[in-house]
């Protein structure tokens, strides 16, 4: 039994650093899209908003939001 707890904790902390590592290279993807619209080199605009499925008052929300 106790090995089968040892397989299970494992697997959790396998699946855990896989999150993690995600997560990190989500932040790092969101800085480098921050960037790029900032210094110009993409356009951000409502029409490509609206193109990716999202509006401009839910991107305002998730603005304000993360700044709270």
């Amino acid at each position: 039994m106790l090995a089968e707890i040892s397989r299970f904790r494992a697997k959790i902390s396998s699946a855990i650093s896989l999150k993690k590592d995600q997560i990190a290279a989500l932040k790092e993807y969101k800085t480098s899209l921050i960037n790029a619209a900032v210094t110009g080199k993409i356009q951000v605009t409502s029409d490509s908003l609206h193109e990716t499925g999202q509006d401009m008052d839910a991107c305002s929300e998730l603005k304000l939001n993360e700044y709270a």
